[in-house]
């Protein structure tokens, strides 16, 4: 299993054993801040089933760090367990709590919590993905399907679309959903489609397109002006000899662009202006590009810390990392040049896995 992120191993672990209690957010203490403008959301994953999620807000080239940006601007609010995935649409931010099975609304500009949508039965949210800016589609790690939101009523559109088992990553160029349908490594392997990408028309839903041999595939990145897709498949840990990789294909004909064959990549991110990504790769920051065989490297991680989301900031031009350390201490955000330069780090929540800027131009 490791390959895996931690919390997947859990989630199946407990799948197995029987259900327990969910925990109801909670007041935090203190509150009623006000942010600084022109921050960087980070969310925190926390530790599973501990109630401990938190949102981290960090304003570079300062000392302001905020560990639990939702308690401190919204007293009656805690985020709950355990915050997996986060977009926004405008100016509006929108986070996937997978255990507590909700998505929490917040204003993107303040903070400030707006809604919560409630899944349906017990649906446990995990990746999403922006359709056409009124439109949310989610993945179900739980019970291997997605799930359609109206963005702007914050209710529940389309309940369930069979996916394939386990689905994880998901992306949408506006008129197709890709799905990732990892089959949780070893766990189900052996199940049809295990290791698979679903095509979805996103006008009717209707799949409409199978990629196959992709054992254990994760994270999928549409690049919406060129029409590209990439995909990112770790393999299985039962196999630890062999190789996962990212493949690149063209929306429009599905042929490969390019392959990389890369030991476990993680986290993606798409360079827009460039049609470039970058990815955690074996505790090391790699560049691909269509068009040049070997992946670039850009900085290698060189201590014990976990790598655990990645994200590009062209206005800025550098990556964001975030930094897991060991997973049960609080982690930190590394502020990179895209040349491999460190600039900064920024003390953050436990267990952060991505970022996102708080105005809505970036």
């Amino acid at each position: 299993m490791k390959s895996l992120p931690w919390m997947i191993a859990c989630i199946v672990l407990v799948a197995l054993g029987g259900s327990s209690c969910v925990p109801v957010p909670e007041a935090p203490t203190g509150g009623g801040g006000t942010l600084i403008p022109g921050g960087y959301y980070v969310l925190c994953e926390g530790l599973w089933r501990q109630d401990n999620s938190t949102i981290s807000y960090v304003v570079p080239g300062t000392m302001n760090t905020i560990r639990d940006v939702v308690g401190y601007v919204n007293p009656e609010i805690r985020l709950g367990d355990t915050g997996s995935d986060m977009v926004a649409i405008g100016d509006t931010m929108y986070v996937a709590v997978n255990t507590t099975r909700t998505i929490e609304v917040f204003r993107r500009s303040t903070g400030h919590w707006l809604g919560r949508i409630r899944m349906p039965g017990r649906k446990e949210p995990y990746r999403m993905a922006v359709g056409n800016g009124a439109t949310i589609y989610v993945t179900n790690l739980n019970d291997d399907s997605m799930t359609e939101i109206d963005a702007r009523t914050l209710q529940i559109t389309v309940e369930s679309v069979p996916t394939g088992p386990a689905p994880e990553g998901i992306a949408t160029d506006g008129q197709l959903i890709v799905v990732a349908n990892s089959g949780l490594g070893d766990l189900r392997y052996r199940e049809a489609d295990a290791g698979s990408v679903y095509v979805y028309q996103r006008s009717d839903l209707a799949r409409v397109r199978v990629l196959r041999d992709l054992p254990n595939v994760g994270d999928v990145l549409v690049d919406r002006q060129r029409r590209r897709c990439w995909i990112s498949w770790r393999h299985r840990t039962s196999l630890p000899d062999s190789l996962g990789g990212i493949v690149c294909y063209d929306m429009r004909t599905w042929s490969e662009l390019g392959r990389w064959r890369l030991r476990s990549p993680g986290r993606m991110t798409l360079a827009a202006s460039t049609g470039s990504i970058y990815a955690l790769v074996s505790g090391a920051v790699l560049r691909c590009d269509v068009g040049v065989a070997t992946a670039t490297s850009i900085l290698r991680n060189e201590s014990s810390d976990v790598w655990y989301g990645l994200s590009v900031d062209e206005d800025r031009a550098v990556l964001w990392i975030c930094n897991a350390r060991q997973y049960v201490t609080d982690g930190s955000l590394l502020e990179v040049g895209l040349d491999g330069r460190r600039l900064a780090e920024y003390s953050v929540g436990l267990n952060p896995s991505m970022i996102l800027a708080a105005q809505a131009n970036r």
